[in-house]
């Protein structure tokens, strides 16, 4: 058997040499080597920025848009908050987790695993770095940046992203009470009321014990000055940012 062995890797060995020869075969040098794993480790580390960059600007998005609150206003606020979701980027930042994933595979040890495990470790790493990324105010400080001046890049992408989302979406105080629901006095537009209707079908995740001087959330359909509620939910202005919902883009 060893004997065996011996003749196959000294045939081995001079197919390999005389490929060398014939030109078949090209002899790299140690440079080419090191210069190939020294591109991959960099792609690596951009890709790896990139990545967390973009998983903590749509977490900022999400926050800065009010889009987060929606789910838990039912199948209206979940549809709402499924159709703005900003794709593109998150279709972006799964790209560059699976382009991490096969670049780190290429110069690990464990090459031999199973990509779905490299995957799982290398989203789970973007995850967590991207939670440790948004406690620091980059995005806010961009985003600002982006508002004051014409940053190239920058501009259109704070501007692009993290808009309100189209529906009928109203934060406001909550002005008087009425036989069908409330007189609601937005936010974000001076000397204004809605009408807010509220049905057995209106899904209050707070309960519906909802007083006068609460500000409240609502989604639901607007025709003029009157809301049909499909959800209404408690919004504490001193805990959450306000976001700037539209009261004029009705749900389709």
């Amino acid at each position: 058997m060893d004997e065996n062995n011996k003749i196959s890797k000294q045939t081995a060995i001079r197919e390999i040499l005389e490929k060398i020869k014939s030109g078949k075969v090209k002899m790299k040098s140690r440079s080419y080597f090191m210069l190939e794993t020294a591109a991959i480790i960099f792609g690596i580390i951009f890709i790896l920025g990139l990545a967390v960059f973009l998983s903590s600007a749509i977490h900022f998005f999400l926050h800065a848009s009010g889009l987060w609150m929606l789910p838990g206003l039912g199948f209206a606020g979940l549809k709402i908050f499924f159709l703005n979701l900003p794709w593109d980027l998150i279709a972006v930042m799964l790209i560059s987790g699976i382009g991490l994933s096969i670049l780190i595979k290429q110069i690990s040890s464990a090459y031999r695993q199973p990509i779905i495990y490299w995957l799982a470790a290398v989203f789970a790493v973007i995850f967590s770095l991207s939670i440790i990324f948004v406690q620091y105010p980059l995005h806010q400080k961009l985003r600002a940046l982006s508002g004051n001046k014409n940053v190239p890049l920058i501009s259109s992408f704070y501007q692009f992203h993290g808009q309100p989302p189209c529906a009928a979406s109203l934060i406001g105080e909550i002005a008087s009470t009425t036989e069908y629901g409330f007189i609601v006095a937005p936010a974000n537009e001076q000397d204004k009321e809605y009408n807010i209707i509220v049905s057995p079908k209106t899904n209050f995740p707070d309960g519906r014990k909802i007083k006068k001087g609460e500000t409240i959330l609502i989604i639901g359909n607007k025709k003029e000055k009157n809301i049909k509620a499909m959800g209404i939910k408690k919004f504490d202005p001193d805990e959450i940012s306000l976001p700037p919902f539209p009261a004029s883009c009705p749900i389709k």
